[in-house]
C-alpha cells in the first residue's frame, strides 16, 4: 500500500509491505464505518461482511446497494521517503 502527496519538493511518501487480508469481522467493520463518518461525513452500514453506503436520511429510501470490501494489511516492512531541503529514505522492519 502506498500513500503520500503529489508535490515533488516537499512531503512524505510511505510504502507498507505485507499481506492484505479481507476483514469480515462485524465489530471491526462497524469501527471502520464510524471512522469514515467521523472524518469524511460519509455514512456506511455493515451488510454481508462488507460495507455499503448508507441510504438517504429518509428511512423509506433504498441505499445504492454496491458493497465495499474492506482489507487490512499486517505490515512486514515500511518504507518512508521524505522530500524537502534534503531527500531522505528510511526503512522500518517489524
Amino acid at each position: 500500500m502506498t500513500t503520500g502527496c503529489n508535490a515533488f519538493r516537499n512531503g512524505l511518501d510511505v510504502v507498507v509491505e505485507g499481506t492484505a487480508e479481507r476483514i469480515t469481522d462485524e465489530r471491526t467493520l462497524r469501527a471502520v464505518a464510524e471512522r469514515f463518518e467521523r472524518k469524511y461525513a460519509w455514512r456506511f452500514e455493515v451488510v454481508q461482511d462488507a460495507l455499503r453506503e448508507a441510504g438517504s436520511p429518509d428511512p423509506a429510501a433504498e441505499p445504492s446497494g454496491a458493497l465495499s470490501l474492506v482489507f487490512g494489511i499486517a505490515p512486514v516492512k515500511i518504507l518512508a521517503f521524505g522530500r524537502g531541503d534534503s531527500f531522505t529514505a528510511t526503512r522500518f522492519r517489524l
